[in-house]
């Protein structure tokens, strides 16, 4: 896979992108402008895990048993993590009950309201972005349900599908260009979010077939009917999807990094990329503690920063959210990832 060496880095541009959606909740010279374009990113990721996945495991499933073993593999991959944070949220879900009922510390919402006993259960068996709450307790989680659930499309498809995966492929993306485009794009509630996520893992997943097919002219003339299709019918936000798929085809084939001469910030953003799924589940739950330790124990208001202070204030959120995604990497996801 050292062909696909730099698509770390854009791994770490959507990791620090995310973390931005939500930190930009405390500047206030950002209130008042609309910043939603940037869950555009994480589409982004659904795109490169398509294009990943495909090239990986697209002549290694063959058999039930393989499809078994993709699912498992890929479970562990994901599932010790997110509870690992599930838990943490539920005791500080706890902490705020106590708070609020011994030290009259009064929370932002009432503890175990919106992350309740229900809200937990569907976090368990990755089924809190279809019902209840989908940003219930560890909220960028809602996320990982849709993700599993893409590759579970993708391990039966290829399975069953096999010669004629590029036809189904295909099939999806024009009945479904439609609804990903009309939709409310960055919403994360409802079985149609499971939808538009296997809308972007497909298309980045028929970038794949092109990266490891030798019949590369015909796939480009599907991508072009594609995109004539999407552009004649005025679906022009399915047209993302494929410009993210069409960056990560190319910079699958650049030899340089992008960060060359600059030996720091290289090794920085390769770390990033890769911890960049310990990074989108931590990042929450940092910028939770930060906030209320500047809040309740400083008695500081942090949506009352200067641009300065806000700027020393990102900084330290960004540092604390690599560190701890870091750590959770090493000894939690790699851990258990590495056990298959």
């Amino acid at each position: 896979m050292q062909q696909l060496h730099n698509i770390t880095y854009l791994k770490a541009i959507c990791a620090l992108v995310v973390c931005f959606i939500h930190f930009k909740i405390f500047i206030i010279d950002l209130k008042n402008i609309d910043l939603d374009y940037l869950f555009y990113f994480v589409h982004f990721f659904f795109v490169i895990s398509g294009f990943i996945i495909f090239i990986k495991y697209y002549n290694n499933i063959i058999t039930f048993s393989s499809v078994i073993h993709f699912l498992k593999k890929r479970f562990l991959r994901l599932y010790p993590l997110h509870i690992f944070f599930l838990v943490l949220f539920l005791l500080l879900e706890t902490t705020k009950m106590i708070a609020q009922d011994h030290f009259n510390i009064k929370p932002n919402y009432d503890p175990f309201t919106k992350n309740n006993f229900e809200s937990f259960i569907y976090n368990i068996f990755l089924l809190h972005n279809i019902f209840g709450n989908p940003l219930s307790f560890n909220g960028p989680s809602w996320a990982v349900g849709s993700e599993f659930f893409t590759y579970l499309v993708f391990s039966l498809t290829i399975f069953i599908l096999r010669k004629k995966i590029i036809i189904a492929v295909i099939l999806f993306i024009l009945f479904y260009s439609k609804y990903y485009s009309s939709s409310v794009f960055y919403s994360v509630h409802g079985f149609s979010t499971n939808l538009n996520c296997l809308f972007a893992f497909m298309v980045g997943g028929l970038f794949g077939l092109i990266f490891i097919k030798k019949k590369f002219f015909s796939l480009i003339l599907i991508v072009i009917f594609l995109l004539i299709f999407i552009i004649y019918n005025k679906h022009y936000l399915a047209l993302l999807p494929f410009l993210f798929g069409y960056i990560l085809y190319e910079s699958s084939f650049k030899n340089q990094i992008f960060f060359k001469k600059k030996f720091f910030i290289n090794s920085l953003f390769q770390l990033i990329g890769k911890i960049s799924y310990s990074i989108y589940l931590v990042h929450s739950l940092i910028l939770w503690i930060v906030i209320q330790i500047f809040n309740v124990v400083l008695k500081v208001n942090v949506y009352e920063f200067s641009l300065l202070t806000t700027i020393f204030f990102l900084i330290l959120l960004y540092f604390l959210t690599i560190v701890i995604a870091y750590l959770s990497y090493k000894y939690i996801e790699n851990f258990f990832y590495k056990k298959m």
